[in-house]
């Protein structure tokens, strides 16, 4: 092959990668399976850990469980607002880590 046809191939030979995908070999259902349940199972049971141990440890020392519209009130419980914060941020985190690694 000349290096002209490397860096210009011809019409014939002119596939993209997006088309020649299903090809390659990287479509089997489990992979579809894991894709979806591995994420799903690190941000929902991994990622709530940090901020049920949070909320457990709270209301074990005495403090009430305050709500507001179905959130925790981070602010009523005496915890920090931006703590509050990471920690119902940290499920999305590994969820999207999760993700990125098996992708």
């Amino acid at each position: 092959m000349k290096y002209n046809e490397t860096i210009f191939p011809s019409e014939e030979t002119m596939d993209t990668p997006f088309m020649t995908a299903p090809f390659r070999g990287k479509n089997a259902f489990w992979r579809y399976f894991v894709g979806v349940v591995a994420p799903f199972i690190a941000a929902n049971v991994i990622g709530a850990l940090p901020l049920a141990a949070v909320i457990i440890t709270r209301t074990l020392e005495g403090s009430p469980m305050p709500q507001k519209g179905g959130m925790p009130d981070f602010e009523a419980m005496g915890i920090n607002l931006n703590v509050g914060f990471v920690l119902n941020i940290i499920p999305f985190l590994l969820g999207l880590l999760t993700i990125i690694l098996l992708v």
